[in-house]
């Protein structure tokens, strides 16, 4: 895959995860891969793709877990913001 629509593809779930952050419930691993799997991705994505953008936006600090649900950290909703002005 390429890199540019890995970025996107990265992009789209921390957008749609930050949302869900908004709301105060996050979201479970398998919420994330089922959206990755049916949502962003066009033809599909294997349980182990998806786990690995949410290893990524976790080693970035973009995502934290807390109660057993994944949501976006202050540093995520920064580089959002920020690449919303681009």
């Amino acid at each position: 895959m390429p890199q540019s629509e890995r970025s996107l593809i990265m992009k789209e779930l921390l957008r749609w995860l930050d949302a869900k952050s908004k709301k105060g419930d996050g979201a479970s691993v398998g919420e994330i891969i089922t959206y990755v799997m049916s949502e962003i991705t066009s033809l599909g994505a294997s349980q182990r793709t998806a786990k690995g953008y949410i290893e990524t936006l976790s080693k970035l600090g973009f995502i934290s877990v807390y109660r057993l649900r994944w949501k976006t950290t202050e540093k995520g909703q920064n580089w959002l913001a920020r690449k919303k002005e681009l």
